[in-house]
């Protein structure tokens, strides 16, 4: 179901759990929660926050203030509130989450890991450099203790402490942190095998951006190497969606097109379960996807998404007439072709 359709199904739940239960019930929290995502998946940032703040108000209300049910709903929260660039109500809700987290799951759980890292992030994004040095340095040793060396999670978090050292004028740290993680990843033959968390190629070009010290890229490549881990916070989201698109383009530049392939085929499949095709740039990103197809001489696969950017173009013709009669002409030649 689209997020458009899941706001729709859920605020005529909502009215009519209300009219049945009153509007303090315990079966509006989960009805609330799922409105809230929906908004937040549409960019609906104010309405997501009183959808959630209004859950968190009747699960508290229920007596659930020490329970795993209330962490969902406090992450995000936090994560409204930085949206929406409040970072002191975010780092609020982000110890909040992280200590509850901590106190049900334990201090070493790989659960407890995944709030500290966003409580991390917006300590970063305060410039608060110390305090997500310390945070991430705790989850570098989790992980390592459960994941391995080798692991991915482990070379984000050292690149994530490569990246405080460069802010904070460490450029010595920085650069051994850098040797560090290179010479794991030339020495561990089975890197590929075992970095399930994140893109490899995305890890090493962080490496190459940080090198050249253009720490602006270095970041923005960075966020896009947590998609698996955003992914479990927010299935199926917009972002994750958008990042896995990216990670394409990024590898489609790189030549390393079944990769690239597959980013593609993801983010698009993703795009439209919950979003729909009304939007040019899921007709960007099909032909993107069909083009990689045809340099990989999958012509029929790249049938697809041709035909995806097609029905797109053409819903949008009338302003871009000239970019539904490539796409059209595009998609006729393929089919002759076969």
């Amino acid at each position: 179901m689209k997020f458009q359709e899941i706001v729709v199904a859920e605020e005529s739940s909502l009215r009519e759990k209300e009219e049945r239960a009153g509007a303090q019930d315990y079966e509006l929290a989960p009805t609330l929660e799922k409105l809230g995502y929906a908004y937040h998946a549409l960019n609906r940032f104010h309405d997501a926050q009183e959808a959630y703040e209004r859950a968190l108000r009747i699960r508290l209300a229920a007596g659930q203030g020490d329970t795993a049910e209330l962490i969902p709903c406090i992450h995000a929260l936090g994560l409204m509130h930085r949206l929406q660039g409040n970072y002191p109500a975010a780092e609020m809700h982000y110890k909040h989450a992280l200590e509850l987290t901590e106190r049900l799951s334990g201090e070493s759980a790989m659960e407890t890991c995944i709030r500290r890292n966003y409580l991390c992030g917006l300590f970063y994004a305060m410039k608060r450099f110390d305090e997500a040095q310390e945070l991430i340095k705790r989850s570098t040793e989790i992980y390592e203790q459960k994941l391995g060396s080798a692991h991915s999670t482990v070379t984000l978090c050292l690149l994530a402490q490569a990246l405080i050292a460069f802010r904070t004028g460490q450029k010595s740290k920085g650069e051994k942190l850098i040797h560090h993680v290179t010479a794991s990843m030339q020495e561990n033959v089975d890197f590929k095998e075992v970095s399930e968390e994140a893109n490899d190629e995305i890890l090493k070009f962080v490496l190459l951006q940080l090198r050249q010290e253009k720490l602006e890229d270095a970041e923005a490549l960075f966020r896009f190497a947590l998609v698996k881990e955003a992914n479990i916070l927010w299935p199926n989201h917009p972002l994750v969606a958008k990042n896995l698109r990216r990670l394409g383009d990024l590898n489609r530049s790189m030549n390393h097109l079944e990769r690239a392939a597959e980013l593609y085929r993801q983010s698009l499949e993703m795009y439209i379960s919950t979003m729909g095709i009304a939007d040019p740039d899921i007709a960007t990103l099909a032909e993107s996807f069909s083009q990689v197809l045809i340099q990989l001489n999958k012509r029929k696969e790249a049938v697809w998404p041709m035909r995806v950017a097609v029905d797109v173009r053409e819903m949008f013709q009338e302003i871009e007439p000239e970019q539904y009669e490539k796409a059209k002409s595009t998609l006729d030649k393929l089919n002759s072709s076969l």
